[in-house]
């Protein structure tokens, strides 16, 4: 069966042809730092239970909203200071 080029199996793994190997291994290792790899793969590397992993995600979200709260007051008052 024959799908089109957007929906094989590796539709989303590829990195296209590219004549220099190094200039693929760049282009793989951005994507790889791009989807966080890296990070779920040492992370997944020893079993978490469920509570612990509940919270990490719990603090990883306020962190994330804390650090895009803090931008916000920051560009705020930025933008106080050059009127």
């Amino acid at each position: 069966r024959d799908l089109p080029s957007s929906l094989d199996a590796y539709s989303g793994r590829s990195i296209g042809n590219v004549g220099n190997s190094m200039q693929a291994f760049r282009r793989l290792n951005a994507l790889c730092n791009r989807n966080n790899i890296r990070r779920e793969v040492r992370d997944n590397r020893y079993y978490e239970k469920p509570t612990v992993a509940r919270r990490r995600k719990n603090i990883e979200r306020n962190r994330k909203l804390f650090g895009a709260m803090v931008g916000k007051k920051v560009a705020l008052i930025m933008q106080m200071k050059n009127r």
